[in-house]
């Protein structure tokens, strides 16, 4: 890997230009421009004292609701918002300067239970923060996965048992009440409180 001068890990990630892009920054302060990819914790901010970010509307909503802080989502001329097909609302941003630079935190590809996956883009410079980017990571294909699930309700309800299926609050929860729907199953989530 070639290191770029103009890439750090820093305040998340940081990309030095005459302007500061700072991608989910661990702090959102004052100066430079704060982009949320979206509202997961770990994409998240620990420290806000700024309340100025590039984001979409969902992430907005749900980073401001999780973070209990009124954000305020601005536009930047050099950044294009474009849907990474991770969870609702999550972005990557395309940052037009000497170089195209492409940040994007978890994203997507394929099409999957009503959500569109990221359609590639090309940049300069890519970068790619993921928890799951290693080689060592190798998952069954989704939709293996989906049936396993689906088939596993489907026997327990037929057999007379409610069934409670544990995710995430944000992401996997809503992933799940689509499935079910395709399985024409009736189902709600739990209301979630939030600790942190």
């Amino acid at each position: 890997m070639v290191e770029d001068p103009t890439i750090r890990l820093g305040n998340g990630i940081e990309l030095l230009d005459e302007t500061k892009y700072y991608f989910d920054p661990t702090d959102i302060g004052y100066g430079g421009i704060h982009c949320l990819s979206h509202a997961h914790f770990d994409h998240l901010p620990g420290k806000v004292l700024g309340d100025e970010v590039v984001c979409s509307p969902i992430t907005l909503r749900c980073a401001s609701d999780r973070l209990k802080k009124g954000l305020r989502a601005i536009e930047h001329p050099s950044i294009q918002v474009l849907d990474s097909g991770h969870i609702l609302g999550s972005s990557m941003f395309l940052v037009e300067g000497e170089k195209r630079v492409l940040y994007t935190g978890d994203l997507c590809t394929r099409d999957r239970l009503g959500m569109k996956g990221a359609t590639p883009v090309k940049a300069d410079v890519l970068i790619l923060e993921s928890t799951y980017g290693l080689p060592r990571y190798v998952f069954p294909p989704r939709e293996e996965s989906e049936k396993e699930l689906r088939d596993w309700v489907e026997d327990k309800i037929s057999s007379g048992h409610s069934v409670a299926v544990l995710a995430y609050p944000l992401g996997k929860s809503q992933e799940m009440l689509m499935l079910f729907r395709t399985c024409h199953l009736t189902s709600m989530a739990h209301p979630f409180r939030q600790r942190r």
